[in-house]
């Protein structure tokens, strides 16, 4: 028997691209984090379904907290694919009836959220004021990291720098008219003398040397992150006067571990949403090094899912 659907908004990463803007996106996020700091999002840690071909990684959540009523799930394929084809959905539930309100299909949203959270991290943990960022890496995640730190700070300059020429004149090409960027070529160019430095690649070895941080840098990581497998030097982690997750619970979830269980130092990781809701500023006067490890806090895509599908049906 075929079901009607005509009750289901169906959306795709190119009404993502037309609804929602990276600072609606973070505004939502910052949201979300609150809730979550005081009980009304649950946001459990990410599920894999493992097979010998690749994985399935479910994300789950739900909002139960006045005008905001909403619960669902994100899943993503690990499967490697030759083709351009759809390995990402979110589904969104009313939360009060448990109907389907609506899907959105693609890889837009997730990269938007995990941006829009780097956006929040960067905000409450970065020195106000004009700055300079540095851009490890230059994929979406790079590109959605920056555009969150451009809607939240008064970017003076950026640089950016990764191994493949192509990559980080491609990068500077889409964000020419956003703001002043250049492309430089070494990490060490990248990482000297800025204040916000942004580490989003796939390397498996730290990509840059401590010695050349700022000694008020903050940074935002978010590629390879597990004790075998990481993007940041190990020495980093002594040298933080603030380090914070959106996420305790799926850090400490982690198998194989995450690479900052390893040191002393793991038990001080606070959680972004006790940053966000201080009324004491974590930045001193004194310089000192911040660091946000991103872990990709469930639930966030769906109550930026939840404002897509109401944003999609106001304007059908």
């Amino acid at each position: 028997m075929i079901v009607s659907c005509k009750d289901v908004v169906v959306l795709d990463d190119e009404d993502v691209d037309n609804l929602l803007d990276i600072c609606t996106a973070v505004e939502l996020v910052e949201n979300a984090i609150s809730a979550k700091a005081s009980g009304n999002l649950v946001c459990p840690p990410r599920f894999r379904l493992e097979t010998s071909s690749g994985d399935l990684v479910f994300t789950s959540g739900a909002v139960i907290h006045r005008s905001v009523d909403v619960l669902g799930f994100r899943v993503y394929s690990t499967v490697p694919t030759p083709t351009n084809g759809v390995t990402q959905e979110t589904t969104i539930y009313d939360g009060k009836t448990g109907i389907i309100k609506g899907i959105i299909l693609g890889s837009k949203l997730g990269a938007m959220r995990t941006g829009a959270i780097g956006g929040v991290a960067i905000k409450h943990m970065s020195k106000e004021g004009r700055c300079e960022v540095g851009v490890l890496g230059s994929g979406v995640q790079a590109e959605t990291q920056l555009r969150a730190c451009i809607a939240v700070r008064d970017v003076s300059k950026v640089k950016v720098f990764s191994p493949n020429p192509n990559h980080r004149s491609s990068f500077v090409h889409k964000f020419r008219r956003l703001c002043d960027i250049i492309a430089v070529e070494s990490a060490k160019d990248c990482v000297q003398n800025v204040n916000i430095l942004i580490v989003a690649t796939n390397s498996s070895l730290p990509v840059f040397d401590t010695k050349w941080l700022s000694p008020d840098v903050h940074i935002n990581s978010v590629g390879p992150k597990f004790v075998d497998n990481h993007e940041l030097p190990e020495d980093l982690i002594t040298q933080c006067e603030l380090i914070a997750t959106d996420s305790i619970e799926q850090l400490n979830a982690y198998s194989p571990s995450h690479f900052i269980k390893g040191y002393s130092s793991s038990a001080q990781v606070r959680d972004l949403g006790e940053v966000v809701g201080s009324s004491q500023p974590f930045r001193r006067g004194n310089p000192s090094i911040t660091l946000f490890l991103s872990v990709g806090l469930s639930g966030t895509e769906v109550i930026i899912g939840n404002d897509l599908i109401e944003r999609s049906k106001a304007t059908a």
